[in-house]
């Protein structure tokens, strides 16, 4: 399809350097090259501000590069728009004190309270986020792509969204996560955020059990959205 008038190119999110990682040079898994992305203005203000966000509230602050698999692509779909990302991982700046890990995004197993904690912050300001749990081709990345943001449960990637958040990080049972919205998902949700019928649609609950998953998969010690 036809690159789209309008784009443009970015070589950081919020200063965190956009880096590439999947040549034999530099394989998926390392900190990766410096590796500008093109993107639709309106994308670009959405990424900003969501990485911005996310270094306001991360325990370890700002990050040093953020690996991405990249932005637009010429083929179909929110690619070919120039209005997705694709996200493989994060990686923190090192100091004399402290040497974060990073978050690699097919570690999400193993590494399930940061990855879902970086999820829910993604699906505050997108309503595209396709990961780890919804499909084996999202397994090794995020796709992040603009859209209007609430929860359907008609999403099979948000639905898994919060039935592994109720799994791995709450400690509230949903059952399998099979993507299905059902009474058991619903009732895991109610034990997390207070929500009749652990109903999501209403957007301040969506809002509540995001940060919730944020501040239980970090595990921080304050609240960064406390008035």
């Amino acid at each position: 399809m036809a690159r789209p008038a309008g784009l443009v190119r970015i070589s950081d999110l919020a200063g965190a350097e956009i880096r590439y990682a999947r040549t034999r040079r530099h394989r998926y898994g390392t900190p990766g090259k410096a590796h500008p992305n093109s993107v639709m203005p309106e994308m670009a203000e959405q990424l900003q501000k969501c990485f911005a966000e996310l270094w306001r509230v991360c325990p370890y602050g700002p990050a040093e590069g953020v690996v991405s698999a990249g932005g637009w692509v010429d083929k179909p779909g929110m690619h070919g728009r120039g209005l997705a990302l694709d996200v493989d991982a994060i990686w923190w700046k090192l100091d004399d004190f402290d040497r974060p890990q990073p978050m690699i995004t097919n570690n999400a197993p193993h590494d399930a309270g940061r990855y879902l904690a970086v999820s829910a912050v993604l699906r505050m300001f997108f309503g595209t986020v396709i990961g780890y749990w919804c499909n084996r081709a999202h397994r090794d990345h995020f796709h992040v792509a603009l859209r209007p943001v609430g929860f359907s449960p008609a999403s099979k990637s948000e639905v898994a969204f919060v039935q592994a958040a109720c799994l791995h990080v709450h400690g509230s049972n949903p059952g399998p996560v099979d993507r299905l919205w059902g009474p058991r998902t619903r009732a895991a949700v109610a034990q997390v955020v207070d929500i009749a019928g652990g109903d999501l649609r209403d957007r301040q609950g969506w809002d509540a059990f995001l940060r919730e998953t944020f501040l239980a998969g970090w595990k921080c010690a304050e609240n960064p959205w406390a008035e």
